[in-house]
């Protein structure tokens, strides 16, 4: 008593109505789940890293593990390559090793993340390696005309990841021949008032690359004057540069420069050093390579000249980095010389992470850390023949 009755059409206006709310919120459940998290793929791995281990036909693949999970814990990883379709799979570790790769071909790889709710969508393509082939081929031939030969000089290929072992420079005509370990060597034997043109191959234990493109024609002489320093020379980066220019050929050379860069200094011998000049001055800190023309003339003959290159060795990456305890991470050290080699000695407070030397003048610093601890000061020095520099690269784990 006191509430309206109600008739027949208002009641069924009113358990239609009920009934619409319960299906609207039964499809929302169906659809949508208590929360998308929980329904999502995780996000595409992120900074994937290729290089070359010490064994043919393969690859080995490390990445950063996604910034999302997707809300649910992600339980494999897995690695293709580009060329072939080649995998290998991880159940949560986060590098892998791909082998039944092709030598000497070019290969990029892509990784995916696999959770309860599927597989995220493929990360950015890896840095391009080739496995255990035969070498690039060599390129910036240049000949310089001597007495009855020819100095040749050359700039290094890719090694393809097998060490290159030597180099072989042809001449043509004559197919006389010079080998070398070094990036120059010189061919003797040549006929002189000919004019001969170069090729040089590389050789590892793979192969021999194919020829390269011809050199400059040089026509060798008795009288021609001849630079016969070295064409390099590998400082650290805000060190003093020292070089001596030397010339052969009678009567005594001339020597001087063309394209010198502002910090570089030169000057001619005079007296009882005519015939050489000195290179000078301090590198700039930052390092990079750097050019100048040495030029040598004796009046006898055309003209010689070299390229001459000074390495400044600096590294170019940042000293500090951080890692977290836990989560896989990954770092690369730089430095302005692809010759250069990287090492360090990682010490326990590190350990879970592991420095590989990449072989092009980086390394990378990578792993997981078990523990977290306070920052800890790693030594990378980097190597180009005799020469070395070091980096205090400072590391700190998280927790």
């Amino acid at each position: 008593e006191g509430r309206p009755k109600l008739v027949g059409h208002q009641w069924f206006r009113r358990l239609m109505a009920s009934i619409l709310v319960g299906l609207v919120g039964l499809l929302a459940v169906c659809f949508f789940g208590a929360g998308s998290a929980s329904s999502a793929t995780a996000d595409a791995p992120t900074s994937v890293v290729a290089t070359i281990p010490n064994s043919p036909r393969s690859a080995t693949v490390s990445w950063t593990a996604p910034a999302s999970n997707g809300g649910s814990a992600i339980f494999g990883y897995t690695v293709t390559s580009s060329t072939g379709g080649k995998t290998c799979t991880t159940t949560g570790a986060t590098s892998c090793t791909v082998t039944g790769l092709t030598n000497g071909t070019a290969y990029t790889f892509t990784v995916t993340a696999t959770n309860a709710n599927g597989t995220s969508v493929a990360s950015a393509a890896s840095n391009s390696v080739i496995p255990n082939g035969s070498p690039g081929i060599p390129t910036g031939v240049s000949a310089t005309a001597g007495n009855a030969s020819a100095t040749v000089s050359w700039t290094a290929p890719s090694a393809n990841g097998s060490a290159i072992t030597g180099y072989t420079v042809t001449s043509s005509p004559d197919g006389k021949t010079c080998t070398a370990s070094s990036t120059s060597c010189t061919v003797s034997g040549l006929t002189n008032g000919t004019a001969y043109t170069f090729t040089v191959t590389a050789t590892n234990a793979n192969g021999t690359s194919a020829a390269s493109a011809a050199s400059n024609s040089v026509e060798p002489s008795s009288n021609t004057a001849t630079i016969t320093s070295a064409s390099s020379a590998t400082i650290v980066a805000g060190k003093a540069l020292k070089f001596t220019v030397t010339t052969g050929g009678s009567p005594t050379a001339t020597v001087s420069e063309t394209g010198m860069p502002s910090w570089m200094t030169f000057a001619a011998g005079t007296r009882s050093k005519a015939g050489t000049a000195t290179l000078g001055g301090t590198a700039p800190s930052t390092g990079g390579t750097f050019t100048v023309t040495i030029h040598a003339n004796n009046g006898a003959g055309p003209d010689t000249t070299q390229v001459f290159t000074v390495h400044a060795l600096a590294f170019t990456s940042a000293a500090a980095v951080t890692f977290t305890k836990g989560s896989a991470g990954s770092y690369t050290i730089t430095t302005t010389d692809s010759s250069a080699t990287l090492s360090a000695t990682v010490s326990s407070k590190l350990a879970g992470l592991t420095f590989t030397n990449n072989g092009n003048g980086t390394a990378t610093l990578h792993g997981t850390p078990g523990s977290a601890d306070k920052t800890t000061s790693l030594t990378v020095t980097a190597t180009v023949g005799t020469v070395k520099t070091t980096q205090k690269l400072e590391v700190t784990i998280a927790s």
